[in-house]
């Protein structure tokens, strides 16, 4: 229900570049938290990329952090402020990386590095991080290995693009 109020919410957005992703966040942040009947909080992970440029700028609600690849080495991008919801007038902040070409980017949820295997074991942001790593370039096969580790993981029946997709 709160992800239908935030979509509906955003699309009333006008967006303006000078706030970049931070603004979008505060303006959702202000509706959000005068619509909401219920104690609720949402976290967001809101990006905005020029090719040209090869900015990235995001603004990290209390979400999990993104992950960059250069070459074989992954770098956790953890900045960022409290979820939505919480107070209701949260300046939220962008934060800015160069990105360079070939460079991939990770954006997940909690759901990928909380899950559990039959013994309980998370999947982890080590392990995800890990394949990120060493997976393919290129990013539908990187997601198919990164789909398949994970469904490994939890003893699921593995991944099958056709099915899935």
């Amino acid at each position: 229900m709160e992800a239908a109020q935030f979509d509906a919410i955003l699309r009333t957005y006008k967006p303006n570049s000078d706030l970049g992703p931070a603004g979008a966040l505060g303006y959702a942040n202000r509706y959000f938290f005068s619509r909401q009947s219920r104690q609720r909080l949402m976290t967001v992970l809101a990006t905005r990329y020029r090719p040209d440029t090869r900015e990235l700028v995001y603004a990290n609600a209390g979400h999990l952090p993104l992950l960059v690849r250069r070459g074989n080495e992954v770098t956790v991008y953890g900045d960022g402020d409290i979820p939505i919801g919480v107070l209701r007038e949260q300046q939220f902040r962008n934060f800015s990386l160069d990105l360079a070409p070939g460079d991939l980017v990770l954006m997940y949820t909690d759901g990928v590095i909380e899950a559990r295997d039959a013994e309980r074991a998370e999947f982890g942001l080590e392990r995800l991080s890990a394949i990120f790593a060493q997976g393919p370039t290129q990013p539908q096969a990187l997601l198919e290995v990164i789909l398949a580790a994970l469904f490994d993981h939890q003893d699921r029946v593995g991944y099958d693009r056709r099915r899935d997709h």
